[in-house]
């Protein structure tokens, strides 16, 4: 329930629930419940900025799991406090966290959560600029999140994908991943995502000089952010359409 709420945007409500299972949890239940809890109250904690917070809880999460011998939630633990080092931009710390949970998530055959830490460690990659090596777990992400058939993490790889082709000059196949992405998208109604897509495929087809695709990609874009309230993803595609239509072409 705290979960749904934290990906609802209900921080509050998400944070009340789960300081209330906290509390049961710690009369009632083991280490491994408990743990399970202060990752979920970590994570609500890191989707607020509040790091150190966060960092505190991930970490008692990962001690109790150790005493419990909870092999999944060391890994979930180890997860956590790589994603809270790499928003705070310690990218070596998060690499070398990642990795400790990649391994126990590889022994234990863990392919689902195993994917999120491969796109994590991808990310950490792509921004400290190793856009080679952030494909690499990419790649490896993507295979298990179609092997485990989850659309929407296949859609959101292939954008992440994109976007990296796009970094290594490569934006024939950055056209090729988005496009695939698209249907992904289309199918869990990600209208954001779709927008924030189309924008893109307009900035490539813009800087290629195929400006009847571009104007095609900002109208499509300008539709989704608009049914999506996605208000800075609609002043991107008004400026493209404004741009293209008024013949103010940004020199490449």
């Amino acid at each position: 329930m705290g979960e749904a709420y934290a990906e609802m945007g209900l921080r509050p409500k998400a944070l009340e629930v789960l300081r209330q299972a906290l509390v049961i949890h710690r009369e009632i239940s083991g280490g491994r419940r408990i743990a399970r809890t202060l990752n979920l109250i970590g994570f609500v904690n890191r989707i607020g900025d509040k790091f150190d917070e966060a960092m505190k809880l991930h970490q008692e999460a990962l001690e109790l799991a150790k005493t419990a011998d909870d092999q999944i939630e060391i890994a979930e633990s180890f997860h956590n406090i790589a994603a809270v080092y790499a928003e705070q931009a310690n990218y070596a710390k998060a690499i070398e966290f990642y990795q400790q949970a990649r391994t126990i998530r590889t022994q234990e055959s863990d392919r689902r959560d195993l994917g999120r830490t491969l796109n994590n460690m991808g990310g950490v990659y792509y921004n400290i600029g190793d856009f080679d090596r952030a494909m690499e777990f990419y790649h490896q992400a993507l295979a298990i999140r179609r092997e485990i058939g989850d659309r929407a993490g296949v859609g959101r790889l292939l954008n992440n994908m994109a976007l990296t082709s796009r970094k290594q000059g490569k934006d024939t196949q950055a056209l090729i991943y988005f496009q695939q992405a698209i249907p992904m998208l289309e199918a869990i109604g990600d209208k954001t995502s779709i927008g924030r897509l189309l924008n893109n495929m307009g900035a490539i087809y813009e800087s290629l000089r195929q400006y009847p695709k571009a104007l095609e990609s900002y109208d499509r874009a300008l539709k989704m952010a608009r049914e999506s309230g996605d208000k800075a993803g609609e002043t991107t595609a008004m400026e493209g359409i404004k741009r293209l239509s008024s013949g103010q072409i940004v020199p490449q």
